[in-house]
């Protein structure tokens, strides 16, 4: 099983009206961290069978030769080219942060929210015959689909007459799923926003 110790700080203040602040400090170690990964196909025939049926070994080489014209891919060889998504818990992983958050009444119409974070987590101790096949995996980097940094800005005005508007803005760092489709959308010229 995955264990795990953390330590985690906060401290938070009230000013004047609804004016706050705070601060998140957290330090988390775990041991036998499950992550996901891939493991070579060879030696795995039986059950690949077992599970895809009599004549998948024949669909997979058919799917992988088209793939990769010219390197001679059939049925009898196919496993030596394929690998299976599993998970593991061999690792060890270490995740720090620090978030502040709040929000400043500048007038009693007109009140800002605000937020940011920097979450470090990364994973160490993973084999290396895990690492060879699994290209998103590196010990020591910073995990894929955690962004290293996030923020976000919201500007709320509120009248006495009961009109109310709100524009929120976030910002999302690198290392998550949506950054390479926005840079993909930015560069067709089109925008997310």
């Amino acid at each position: 099983p995955e264990r795990a110790s953390d330590i985690e700080l906060s401290y938070g203040h009230r000013f004047t009206s609804d004016t706050t602040a705070q601060i998140v400090v957290y330090n988390v170690n775990e041991t036998g961290k499950i992550f996901a990964g891939n493991v070579p196909a060879a030696g795995l025939a039986s059950t690949i069978v077992g599970a895809g049926g009599p004549n998948y070994l024949d669909q997979l080489a058919g799917v992988l030769g088209a793939a990769c014209p010219g390197a001679g891919i059939t049925p009898a060889n196919v496993l030596n080219y394929a690998a299976v998504d599993t998970t593991f818990n061999t690792a060890t992983a270490k995740a720090r942060g620090i978030e502040l958050s709040g929000r400043i009444r500048a007038m009693p119409a007109l009140y800002f929210d605000y937020s940011y974070d920097v979450q470090s987590t990364v994973i160490n101790g993973i084999p290396d015959s895990i690492l060879s096949i699994s290209p998103t995996l590196i010990n020591g980097a910073q995990v894929q689909g955690l962004p290293l940094h996030k923020a976000s800005l919201a500007v709320d005005y509120t009248n006495r007459h009961g009109f109310e508007a709100r524009i929120d803005a976030t910002y999302v760092g690198s290392n998550n799923a949506y950054r390479s489709e926005e840079r993909r959308v930015g560069k067709e010229g089109r925008s997310r926003w």
